[in-house]
Formats: structure tokens, sequence, C-alpha cells
């Protein structure tokens, strides 16, 4: 729920735009008891083509999502690190539902 809307957003807005050399990047990470998202995009610029309002539904939802799950433990950011390069960044605690013996066998294992 997180996810699609930013990479849909990605092909949308970006990668649509461009005829040959289109990249999709996407990074997860963790950080300590965070975990950090990264994608990253090119083609089109931050700037709404004109016609558009730049002020889109899937990206809004997103924030409120992770507003409604983490509260103020999160971060979310868009920004344009270079021409026609868009990134959207997340951090968002990583909290685990059950801490029973298999959960932690399993997490201690994937590392």
């Amino acid at each position: 729920m997180l996810l699609q809307p930013i990479v849909e957003n990605a092909f949308k807005h970006g990668l649509s735009k461009v005829v040959t050399g289109g990249q999709l990047m996407l990074q997860i990470e963790r950080d300590s008891d965070h975990m950090r998202i990264l994608v990253r995009n090119n083609g089109a610029s931050l700037r709404p083509a004109q016609g558009e309002t730049g002020h889109g539904l899937g990206l809004a939802n997103v924030q409120s999502r992770l507003r409604l799950h983490y509260a103020d433990d999160y971060a979310f950011a868009i920004q344009e690190p270079e021409r026609e390069v868009v990134e959207v960044s997340m951090r968002l605690p990583l909290k685990f539902l059950h801490h029973s013996k298999h959960a932690v066998e399993m997490v201690e294992s994937a590392q």
C-alpha cells in the first residue's frame, strides 16, 4: 500500500516521458531500528506539466497512511537531486508484531 502508488507515479509522471534510457531504482535497507526506502526515477521533473496541478492523490494517501501508522516516527520526502531525476525517500521504524522465539530466529537468520 506504500510502494505501489510511488512506483506507479514514477512510471506515469517520469518514465513515460522518456523514449529511451528510462531507469527506476528501488533501494531498501535497514538502518538500526529503522528501514530506509528510496525510489528513484529519471524522466520528467517535479514541476507539473502544463494542465497538471502537481498534487497527486496517491502520494497524499501514502503520507496519510504513514501518519496514521507511525504518528511522528517516520520521514517522507520528494526531491529532485538532479535535473529530471526524482527521488521519493521514506524512513520507517522497524516494528515486529510477534516477539516469539521463531520470529526472532527468522529475523536473525535473514541478517
